[in-house]
């Protein structure tokens, strides 16, 4: 995804050339690592921290949405043949 927005060109403009040039003459100090602002690589950084802290508790809410009734439904139906087997 990040690569995408990075390299991906929306409406003739770059996003990450934009955002790089845009760092540089506001910040024109700012260190680059590979021709990415220190700023931008600290950033992406972090927001892996916390995907990677929350994403278990992330995946399990999104199969409940997307699979949660048909769970549900899938137990009382085997509930309903144990039932029906005794």
């Amino acid at each position: 995804m990040v690569v995408g927005f990075w390299l991906g060109s929306i409406g003739g403009d770059i996003p990450g050339e934009e955002l790089v040039s845009f760092v540089i003459n506001e910040f024109p100090n700012t260190q680059l690592i590979f021709g990415i602002p220190i700023i931008v690589i600290g950033t992406v950084i972090i927001i892996m921290i916390i995907i990677s802290f929350f994403g278990a508790k992330i995946g399990k809410w999104d199969f409940n949405i997307v699979y949660g009734r048909i769970l549900k439904k899938l137990e009382s139906l085997l509930a309903e043949m144990e039932e029906l087997r005794s």
